[in-house]
């Protein structure tokens, strides 16, 4: 594999840790053009665990780069979590929760824009209506 193919492939993986953080699709989109000390902000501004961190900051230091690309593999394979892309029911913002199941069977939730509550039921947003 030559050096691009690989460099590809570990922005990818970046990407895929990214999301699962909340990256936005903005963020996502620039993934390809940053270097790696800005990733490794971007990552630290998301709250990626100091273990992540080390492994991108390896990326061109002390790991060769088919070691990052394995690593970060790993990394995504292991994770138990699943990204789901949900829309705010009342103001219609965009956000990623990350949770360890299959199906959302329902959550609760408050957006970090309208500061409103809504539920998410059966993977689908719904605003709450509390009846007593």
């Amino acid at each position: 594999m030559d050096a691009q193919t690989v460099d590809s492939q570990i922005r990818f993986e970046i990407a895929i840790a990214m999301a699962r953080l909340g990256a936005t699709d903005e963020l996502l989109s620039r993934v390809s053009s940053l270097s790696v000390a800005q990733i490794s902000e971007e990552l630290k501004g998301l709250g990626a665990v100091p273990m992540l961190l080390g492994i991108v900051g390896s990326w061109g230091d002390t790991l060769a780069d088919d070691e990052i690309l394995e690593t970060l593999r790993d990394w995504n394979q292991k994770s138990e979590e699943r990204v789901w892309r949900i829309t705010c029911p009342h103001c219609s913002i965009e956000m990623v929760l990350v949770f360890a199941m299959d199906t959302i069977v329902m959550a609760r939730r408050e957006c970090p824009s309208c500061n409103k509550e809504f539920l998410v039921v059966n993977d689908r947003t719904q605003i709450a209506e509390w009846r007593f």
